[in-house]
């Protein structure tokens, strides 16, 4: 065996002994660790899915005594909790009611976590789980929101909705009827922020309009601040429906578009 042979030789043996080292190192700090959580309770750690975590909402969990349950079996199955599971609180925040967990995801998206605390009533007892996530959970509520959004059915009375022009529409009484009873065939097709910050314009501004919703019908775009309803200024929701229900033969808006004020007329058949 020549010199070089011999010295990859040792060289190999010497890189197999440092693999044979590391994994010996591996498994004693693994044990370790094990030993060290049992005895100082550290939390049992899982890996969940962004996606997973945003189907956390009502619908797929349900109230219960100090918390939430799971009440969507593949969602709670792939979050690895059973049956009885519940949910007391997450990253230190209480989770007593469904609507506050929509809230305490949205906050805790916005910070790009890579973990959550999760603290469970499991068989009777409180246990501390950590959650490694896997993906952005703002990211993946996002187009949670956006899926769940495009698969409702829209309104059907949006289409008795005709245009006439740019800004003339022609509307069936019945329908504007049917609006003014039940606001939230309008209001699930897009939302409004009052503008009362001096120096603005005030009413109220539109945003996240939906495609085929109440509001597109109407010729309404995002951005689009309303201001007046047939010359009246509108300080609150309210006052809007109020302002509809009153009118019999037309309807006119006043709006604010890019900066251009333009006027929206509806004539009700």
């Amino acid at each position: 065996m020549s010199q070089s042979e011999r010295r990859i030789r040792w060289i190999a043996i010497g890189l197999a002994g440092i693999a044979l080292l590391t994994v010996a190192v591996s498994v004693v700090l693994t044990w370790r660790a094990g030993r060290w959580s049992d005895a100082h309770g550290l939390p049992a750690s899982r890996h969940v899915s962004a996606a997973d975590l945003a189907r956390l909402k009502p619908g797929a969990v349900v109230q219960v005594e100090g918390g939430i349950r799971g009440a969507d079996a593949a969602v709670a199955s792939a979050l690895g909790l059973g049956r009885d599971d519940t949910i007391l609180a997450i990253s230190g925040r209480p989770v007593t009611k469904v609507p506050e967990l929509s809230g305490i995801l949205r906050e805790l998206g916005i910070l790009r976590p890579r973990s959550l605390f999760v603290d469970l009533l499991r068989d009777r007892q409180t246990v501390l789980e950590r959650w490694e996530i896997d993906g952005d959970l703002d990211t993946a509520r996002r187009a949670d929101i956006a899926a769940s959004a495009s698969s409702r059915p829209l309104d059907p009375l949006v289409a008795t909705v005709k245009q006439l022009d740019d800004t003339t529409f022609e509307v069936p009484r019945a329908t504007v009827e049917a609006w003014t009873a039940d606001p939230t065939l309008v209001t699930s097709g897009g939302r409004g922020i009052p503008m009362l910050d001096p120096g603005l314009e005030h009413g109220f501004k539109l945003y996240a309009i939906r495609p085929g919703s109440v509001y597109a019908a109407l010729g309404l775009q995002n951005g689009d601040v309303v201001r007046a309803i047939d010359g009246t200024e509108i300080g609150s929701g309210d006052q809007i429906r109020e302002l509809i229900a009153r009118s019999t033969r037309q309807i006119s808006i006043d709006i604010v578009r890019r900066g251009q004020p333009i006027i929206l007329n509806y004539l009700i058949k």
